[in-house]
This record gives C-alpha cells, structure tokens and sequence, in this order.
C-alpha cells in the first residue's frame, strides 16, 4: 500500500486491517492516530516505509526484465541488456554480458561485461529489455560480487560511518536507501543514528551535503574531511559560476 493510502487507512480506522509488512508491530485507533504529533506520525511511517519501497521495486517491466534475467542465470547463458541507459556515460546502448546474481530487492545486476573484461553492477530500472541468447557462459571464474553498502555503492574497501540525524533525515534516508533501516537506532523522539559500513564515502556524502543542517557526523574524522573539501570545492565552484555570469556581455 503506497504511503498516502497508509495515512488514510490510519485516520479512517487505525492499524485494523492493515497487512503491509513493518520493522516493529504496530496497534493503534484512529483517534490515537490523529492525536500523535507530526514527529511521532513520521515515526510511525518510518516502521512502513521499508517494506512498501521493497513491494514497489519491480515495477512491470522490471518484472519481465527480471524473470529473463533469472532464467539466463539458471540456465547460465548470455544475455543482451538492449538499451541500457548509463549514468556514468550518460550513453544509452546495448550490453552483451553474463549475468550471474542480483542484489537485494533486484535493485542492481551483477555482470561480467564480455568485451570489456570486468565485473559490473547494473541498475535493473535502466535496461530496456532482456535478449537471452544461446550462448552458454564462457567466463564464470571472473564472477565476483563485492560488498554494497546501503547507497549501493560496491567495493573490496569498507570505511565506518556514524551519523546523528533528525527524523526528517532519518525517513528521507529510508525513503532513498531502504535497506538503511537495519543500520538506524532512535535515540529521541527527533534523533537518530546512523552506524555502517560503507564502501566510499561518495554515496553517503551526496546524502549528507543534501541534509547537511540535519546531520552530524560522529567519530570518522575521514569521513568529515572528505565533506569539508567537498564543501570547499562546492564554494569555489559557486564563485566561479557567479563570476562567468558578471563577466557575461
């Protein structure tokens, strides 16, 4: 059930006949829902919002993409990812590759890229459609999975993180990164840690300076001057900007 029509089951009848999956069980009336504040109903959302991004990942094209992919893996053939749309390269174009494993909630694909002689993740979200060909495996000791961390970024490396944060924070943090939930421990009704490995600190940094006012980062001193040089570079990158638009004719 979308978030929106969780919010409506709650002021019309509580948790009564409510079967979306949760991190903690719930019972509430609807006259308890409408009297919690706004801190305590983002709360209560938060213990939802985890298994409903889950149950919406696979839309109906992934699905099909999916099934494919999970019969070329079965089976151990080739596949062809036609249209794939690269953010790297911003390319959209076809990639032969053997496709061995998925990530959790079949967000991403790990592929040996024939051709290019590397192991790779692939968004499932960007492939067009799904070719299984004939051709059987050829290079299944390069099959390798490294560890993702909950920003998906994947690596051999692993860096702790820890995190303080507002609820506001901690929800669009779940929200984005759902798989972050398991790493979160509520310390108030409007702080939140956040403790993980994570395998660069490019993946949670873009969270961090997009919340920055509701974040603290706890204890790697790593971690906060990677932020304060990307702050720094952010700062000389806006007076340059300024400066080209003063300079213009």
């Amino acid at each position: 059930m979308p978030i929106d029509g969780l919010i409506a089951q709650f002021e019309k009848s509580g948790t009564e006949g409510i079967t979306s999956a949760c991190t903690k069980e719930l019972i509430f009336t609807a006259s308890e829902w409408k009297a919690k504040s706004e801190n305590e109903k983002q709360e209560t959302l938060l213990n939802y919002r985890l298994a409903y991004l889950a149950d919406t990942v696979v839309n109906f094209q992934n699905g099909l993409n999916i099934r494919n992919l999970s019969i070329a893996i079965e089976q151990k053939r080739k596949v062809i990812l036609r249209k794939y749309a690269s953010a790297n390269s911003s390319e959209i174009r076809d990639r032969k590759v053997e496709a061995y494993a998925f990530t959790t909630n079949y967000v991403q694909l790990w592929c040996y890229e024939i051709g290019h002689d590397d192991h790779k993740l692939f968004t499932v979200s960007r492939i067009g459609s799904v070719e299984i060909l004939e051709e059987p495996w050829e290079y299944e000791h390069n099959h390798v999975q490294h560890f993702i961390d909950v920003f998906r970024m994947h690596s051999h490396e692993r860096h702790p993180v820890k995190l303080k944060m507002s609820l506001r924070a901690a929800s669009l943090l779940t929200e984005e990164y759902p798989l972050a939930a398991q790493h979160l421990t509520k310390l108030s009704d409007n702080e939140w840690i956040f403790d993980a490995d994570v395998c660069s600190f490019e993946g949670v940094g873009r969270f961090v300076l997009g919340l920055f006012d509701d974040i603290v980062i706890l204890e790697n001193n790593l971690f906060a001057e990677f932020i304060q040089k990307r702050l720094e570079k952010m700062h000389l990158s806006s007076i340059d900007k300024k400066s080209s638009y003063l300079c213009t004719p």
